[in-house]
């Protein structure tokens, strides 16, 4: 709601517009008149009407664009013909009887007439000025019409072709949303891709040597680890290989580790390519993953190499690499995560296979390292200290049941739980390798088995059905003289401590 003053004043404001537009308007109209019709007090002072000036009327209206332009549209129906042929028929001069009388008197008596408007004592000169200005209104009128006529063509022209514009560009993005977007070199560099995501001094990071020299001579491996500057923090997944703090940074430097010993680093027209494959493989993570209030990581994003594949083109990809080298970088991205779920498509560049191939030879080794790492810290470990705390472990998380479960009077050790527990005993838990495990190839898992095997436990691996878990586990059957005889050894070791001290 406007003020009441406010809206007063307003209306005040419109009427004195109003009105001085209206006076303005009154003013020129009356003075117009008011020469017209004082004229013929000069027609009696001169004895004569002068002819209107059309010659030089015509040569002025000839250098007007406007006049121009409508004769040549119009051709002979053109009212700027009419105007010319108006200006070349000027009025004959009349003259009148000459009055010698002095010119105030005139005045005199063409204020003081009943009707000074019309006071012309002789019906010739009055004629003939009536027809002069009639002449001339209708000239200024012509000349008005054509400048009318103009403005609406002109307007209606320009109505057609925005109304044109706008169809054809509603017909091009029509078209464009039922085929795929195509993205040029020349659009890029105007309107460069762009993604919410933070950035920041990479200086920060520990980085190896010939990964300094790489990231000298490319822009985009900067732009990559300012990223990973940033998250620092990251894991390299949410419940796999590198799921602990700094996993990703962490997974990322050992793969491009490899990547400098591989084959492949030594090839010159695809080494750049290769090893920014390797380095961006895992970036889409930092947006796939976000962290949440209560602490840890949830998942934001479905299909993290989508997002590897936008970030690197975000970096700057398309400035550095030839067009076939970014469609087959990008191509070797999207299907890094799942080559059976996003296949490369038949029409790819072939370097793209290439690259997806030695991107998964690389991945596999760093994996490979870490499981290896870990194997290595296992086989150095007493797994025989550990096993009767094993045996009295409870459920490690709510959703697991305690590693040893009886059924019938025989234990037997479920495979996932006592692998965790195994784990955090031998203070191995937060080891990369630990959750780098791929179906059966389960180093903790094996190196219990190996060990159960020796003390006697020979029957084969089964999957056991539990009452509250629908999914059943991988389980060893415990001979129950073993499970016996490891908590007597412990209790007797206890006894043996506490009396000698």
């Amino acid at each position: 709601m406007m003020h009441p003053l406010t809206e007063l004043y307003s209306r005040l404001i419109s009427l004195c517009g109003l009105s001085l537009r209206l006076g303005g308007v009154a003013l020129v109209v009356g003075v117009v008149c008011a020469l017209c019709q004082s004229s013929g007090v000069w027609d009696v002072a001169q004895s004569t009407t002068p002819p209107l000036p059309l010659a030089r009327l015509a040569t002025a209206a000839q250098l007007n664009p406007v006049l121009r332009l409508e004769a040549a549209l119009f051709g002979p129906a053109s009212s700027a013909r009419d105007f010319a042929q108006r200006c070349e028929r000027p009025l004959p001069r009349v003259h009148g009887p000459i009055v010698s009388v002095a010119w105030w008197r005139l005045v005199w008596d063409w204020l003081s007439a009943p009707n000074p408007l019309v006071h012309n004592p002789y019906p010739t000169l009055r004629a003939a000025r009536w027809q002069e200005t009639r002449q001339t209104v209708a000239l200024f009128l012509v000349y008005y019409l054509v400048h009318l006529r103009m403005v609406l063509v002109i307007g209606s022209a320009g109505m057609v072709g925005w109304l044109c514009f706008a169809g054809s560009h509603a017909l091009r993005r029509r078209r464009r949303q039922r085929g795929v977007a195509r993205l040029s070199e020349r659009l890029l560099q105007r309107d460069p891709v762009r993604l919410p995501v933070a950035t920041g001094r990479f200086l920060t990071l520990a980085l190896p040597a010939p990964l300094v020299q790489f990231i000298a001579s490319c822009r985009t491996a900067r732009q990559l680890l300012a990223i990973f500057a940033a998250h620092q923090t990251w894991p390299a997944s949410l419940s796999h290989h590198g799921d602990g703090t700094g996993g990703l940074l962490a997974h990322t430097l050992r793969a491009f580790r490899l990547a400098l010993a591989h084959p492949a680093a030594t090839d010159p027209a695809l080494r750049q390519a290769f090893l920014l494959t390797v380095l961006a493989h895992d970036v889409g993570k930092v947006l796939a993953y976000a962290p949440r209030p209560t602490g840890g990581y949830r998942l934001a994003s479905y299909y993290h190499a989508n997002r590897s594949a936008d970030l690197v083109m975000a970096a700057g990809l398309w400035r550095e690499c030839a067009p076939g080298q970014v469609e087959a970088i990008l191509t070797a991205l999207r299907a890094s995560a799942a080559p059976s779920v996003v296949p490369i498509p038949e029409n790819a560049p072939p370097e793209a296979t290439r690259l997806l191939h030695w991107l998964s030879e690389i991945d596999h080794q760093a994996v490979s390292e870490d499981v290896a790492d870990l194997q290595r810290q296992l086989a150095q470990a007493d797994i025989h200290v550990v096993l009767p705390r094993l045996w009295a472990a409870p459920a490690p998380t709510p959703e697991l049941p305690a590693p040893l479960y009886r059924e019938g009077g025989t234990p037997y050790l479920l495979r996932e739980p006592a692998r965790m527990v195994v784990l955090q005993l031998l203070h191995l838990d937060e080891h990369p390798g630990a959750r780098a495990t791929t179906g059966r190839k389960d180093p903790v898992w094996e190196r219990c088995k190996q060990v159960l095997h020796e003390l006697g436990a020979t029957q084969p691996e089964l999957r056991l059905t539990l009452p509250t878990r629908p999914r059943p586990f991988q389980a060893l059957a415990m001979p129950p003289a073993l499970v016996a005889d490891v908590r007597n050894d412990t209790g007797n070791a206890s006894s043996c401590a506490e009396g000698h001290p």
